[in-house]
């Protein structure tokens, strides 16, 4: 009970959780938005909710530290709502504000929920976040194709979509000796077999990508390990 409480009351714990107060965001995104107004011109809400640790836990989760938390209950419905007053928000701030959102994940990760929720009523830009690690790029073709049909099905039009987050890693030498990966560096084991490989399949997901409504690819290693892998 005691490291669960430490948990709960660490500021990475408590910043997965939406304010209690809807109010609290609002003024928030008020003051954020004004602020850079002119400077700044896209928003991107939220990162990677209900299947990673960055926002709105879920008791699906298979982190057994989400499990401990209490409330970890959150659904696609809710991120919606709170997307909605990011969304209207935003917009009275900065008319000319572009929101990006969605749930980061595979084509094929909760995105129907998301169109069913209505979601993409409260976005200018969908996303998504894509590591295949092994997987040969034209393992996408078929998820982009039905996830161009279910959104059009949903919004009766297709919304631009960025991938945010993607990459393919690839390591030919140990950056030194002895090298270990550690057991949070997941990308040891989605590392493809050398750098060309990596090259021929990254040039190859990008193009089947922006075949299929994407507009901007955004290379992130989304781990620390830059230093160990080539991305």
């Amino acid at each position: 009970a005691e490291a669960i409480g430490a948990k709960i009351n660490s500021w990475w714990w408590r910043v997965m959780y939406p304010p209690k107060d809807k109010e609290a965001l609002v003024r928030f995104v008020q003051t954020l938005v004004s602020h850079y107004r002119g400077q700044i011109r896209f928003w991107e809400y939220l990162n990677e909710p209900f299947y990673t640790v960055f926002s709105l836990p879920n008791t699906n989760q298979t982190d057994v530290a989400i499990n401990e938390l209490p409330g970890a209950n959150f659904t696609v419905p809710d991120y919606v709502s709170l997307l909605k007053t990011f969304y209207e928000t935003s917009k009275a701030a900065d008319p000319g504000a572009r929101v990006v959102g969605g749930l980061c994940g595979r084509p094929d990760l909760l995105t129907d929920e998301f169109f069913e929720a209505g979601g993409l009523n409260y976005v200018d830009i969908f996303n998504l976040h894509i590591y295949p690690g092994l997987r040969k790029p034209e393992a996408y073709i078929g998820q982009m194709k039905e996830l161009l049909r279910n959104m059009e099905a949903r919004a009766g039009t297709r919304k631009p979509i960025w991938v945010t987050e993607c990459a393919y890693f690839a390591r030919e030498a140990a950056p030194w000796t002895p090298f270990i990966f550690g057991p949070a560096q997941w990308a040891d084991v989605r590392s493809v077999r050398d750098e060309r490989q990596c090259a021929d399949y990254t040039v190859r997901f990008d193009v089947i990508m922006l075949a299929h409504g994407v507009q901007r690819i955004f290379y992130e290693s989304g781990i620390p390990v830059s230093c160990e892998a080539n991305d």
